[in-house]
């Protein structure tokens, strides 16, 4: 196995990790987490726990909750870190081997993670999300450029990027609820026109 990928796994986002740069990535990731952060503030335990959150009404989404939003990023944000730390110290993570890089080992990996969070309490998930934030800053910055050129930065915008989201987006995708038709009404002079 080389940390190289020779049969790259299919990805749209696969070519723009050269384009992105790690400082740049690192500044996306903490911005998303940021914004996630906030949206939660000073919410109860409730509240993060309640199964009617806009986003989650997205088709396929993975998540009913903020409380589950929060255990997803932490999963996505746990493998980035691993690929990272690997990388670093010239080894191939497991998320790097090619039967790994399939949409539905990526699906069953999220789908545990936001399992895996349901038992924990918010607090801690919140701490773990701030955590994993700030490792990730570091970890970013201080990425060999060479490596992350390669597979292992393809692999770890991947790993933080929502379907359908810009690079290293995936709160503030998850966080806009679906685009629904809005009907505007304009009353002039007692008529209304819609």
């Amino acid at each position: 196995m080389t940390l190289f990928r020779t049969n790259p796994a299919p990805s749209t986002r696969l070519d723009l990790a050269a384009r992105i740069d790690p400082d740049l990535a690192a500044r996306r990731v903490v911005a998303d987490h940021d914004r996630l952060l906030r949206t939660v503030e000073g919410r109860t335990d409730f509240e993060l726990s309640a199964r009617d959150y806009a986003g989650s009404a997205r088709p396929n989404a993975l998540w009913d909750s903020l409380h589950d939003l929060l255990a997803l990023m932490i999963a996505g944000d746990e493998v980035a870190l691993g690929m990272l730390h690997e990388a670093d110290r010239g080894r191939t993570h497991w998320a790097l081997d090619d039967e790994c890089e399939t949409r539905d080992v990526r699906r069953r990996l999220d789908s545990s993670g936001v399992a895996a969070g349901r038992v924990l309490p918010a607090w801690l998930l919140l701490h773990r999300l701030v955590s994993v934030r700030d490792a990730l800053d570091h970890e970013l910055r201080s990425v060999d450029p060479r490596l992350w050129r390669g597979a292992l930065g393809a692999a770890v915008e991947d790993a933080l990027t929502a379907d359908g989201a810009s690079p290293f987006r995936r709160a503030g995708h998850h966080l806009c609820p679906p685009l629904t038709r809005v009907t505007w009404t304009i009353t002039t002079k007692g008529r209304t026109d819609e």
